[in-house]
């Protein structure tokens, strides 16, 4: 399935629109349906924040931040290891599992 890739604007026009800061559940919803990637530059423009700013309220440096939100077929592309998630988690209020890759789907025979 191909990943759908929005300007910044777009991005952010459709996120403050469609799911408030206020919601958390839809906010959970909503992240969980984009690739991991964009779950950071999601949440980073709901809230206003550079990569600088967010990897800040976490006790990381601008570049993981950086490299969460690189492509998948970057070479610098990196997950956010249990302990970040967990920050992450604590920082945005939301459940850390939201920060991890998502399970493959194994097919039930």
């Amino acid at each position: 399935m191909p990943t759908l890739v929005y300007s910044r604007e777009e991005m952010e026009a459709v996120v403050r629109q469609r799911y408030p800061a206020k919601d958390p559940e839809a906010l959970e919803r909503m992240l969980r349906s984009l690739p991991l990637n964009q779950r950071f530059t999601t949440l980073r423009s709901i809230h206003n924040l550079s990569q600088a700013e967010m990897a800040e309220a976490i006790g990381m440096k601008r570049n993981a931040v950086s490299n969460w939100e690189a492509e998948m077929d970057d070479s610098r592309r990196t997950v956010p290891q249990p302990e970040t998630r967990a920050r992450l988690g604590y920082a945005f209020h939301l459940p850390p599992s939201v920060f991890a890759e998502d399970e493959p789907e194994i097919p039930l025979d």
